[in-house]
């Protein structure tokens, strides 16, 4: 039970991290289009 919470956990933190990547990336366009 707690290496499955600690695996869910794991999962939810690359979740995140891939979320804010992916926010990045598309304040990265939006700037690159306002810029171009």
């Amino acid at each position: 039970m707690c290496k499955q919470g600690s695996r869910e956990r794991q999962v939810g933190e690359k979740m995140r991290e891939a979320l804010e990547v992916n926010l990045r990336d598309k304040e990265g366009e939006r700037v690159s289009i306002c810029s171009a």
